[in-house]
């Protein structure tokens, strides 16, 4: 039926974690290099910190809550069909810098 990626990345500045408008700006960059089409974008910012964003995609989704207090971020990218959801995981491994990374890879 498709892919999942599940990625928790550790060691990322407090300051990447908490910053809403720049992790929505890496999920628009990560959904077009997989040339998702996205039909719903949901995210919150936390008080005191942390993040969740949530973008419903036809052909499934890519989300992601940081832990700013943690340094960590838990990512998770699925797709269905032709689509790599790899491409979009790497763009957001790309913008978090993380000094560690546990990525699980699912075949649904």
């Amino acid at each position: 039926m498709g892919n999942h990626v599940i990625c928790s990345l550790f060691g990322i500045s407090f300051e990447k974690l908490d910053d809403l408008a720049s992790i929505k700006q890496a999920f628009d960059r990560a959904t077009e290099a997989m040339s998702a089409t996205v039909l719903n974008k949901f995210s919150h910012q936390f008080s005191p910190q942390g993040v969740t964003v949530v973008y419903a995609l036809a052909e499934s989704h890519v989300s992601c809550h940081t832990f700013p207090e943690k340094g960590s971020v838990a990512l998770d990218c699925y797709t269905c069909g032709h689509m790599d959801p790899k491409v979009g995981m790497g763009v957001l491994i790309e913008y978090f810098q993380p000094s560690e990374i546990s990525i699980k890879e699912l075949e649904r």
